[in-house]
């Protein structure tokens, strides 16, 4: 009722839904069946990783039923979708195989600042080198895509993180770990937890 209200008002161009579809599908399918008018709609997509690490991040969220709601959207809607990734450490070691998939949509992006140890540079340098040489395989004519390139790119040529903010990270992980009774390695990459418990910087 609320977006069919503003679909009304004339003087009224777009209407922006974000959403990171952590829903049953049934959710869309009501949704889509009582629009007055689907033309207005622009959905913003809140997601930056893939698979179990999509599903450690946004805690909750079953993989295959994002799936399913993102396909049931990419039908009815196609360029009216805006992936816009909240870019953070945990997602970075899968971040080019993130952008693979994705690298032909409209893109937007916002970045972690808050806690500072999630924040995206927080990650060892064998993964930022790795990232440099996958990434300039992944080539697109969209423009927003390549400002994202550019900043993951910018991120992997910065220094090594303050060892504090690494052992803060690896505390909170813990922590949620315990709280959850989850192994990361359930859900993280591998090179990336070795790096946490280690006491070296790279």
């Amino acid at each position: 009722r609320l977006v069919n209200s503003f679909i009304k008002k004339k003087n009224l161009k777009t209407i922006f839904i974000s959403s990171g579809l952590n829903f049953n599908v049934a959710v869309l399918e009501k949704f889509q069946n009582n629009l007055l008018d689907t033309s207005k709609l622009r959905f913003q997509i809140s997601f930056e990783a893939v698979g179990t690490t999509h599903e450690f991040i946004r805690w909750g969220s079953k993989w295959d039923q994002w799936i399913t709601n993102f396909n049931y959207l990419d039908e009815h809607y196609g360029n009216q979708i805006t992936i816009k990734p909240t870019l953070n450490c945990l997602a970075m070691p899968g971040i080019v195989q993130f952008m693979k998939l994705y690298k032909n949509r409209n893109w937007g992006h916002c970045i972690v600042s808050e806690p500072t140890f999630l924040s995206p540079h927080i990650i060892p340098k064998v993964i930022k080198e790795q990232i440099l040489r996958d990434i300039v395989h992944v080539n697109s004519n969209n423009y927003e895509f390549n400002i994202f390139k550019n900043l993951i790119i910018d991120i992997c040529n910065t220094e090594d993180p303050e060892i504090s903010l690494k052992q803060d990270l690896h505390t909170f992980l813990n922590k949620f770990a315990a709280n959850k009774n989850i192994e990361l390695s359930t859900y993280l990459n591998p090179i990336f937890l070795s790096w946490l418990s280690s006491n070296s910087l790279t």
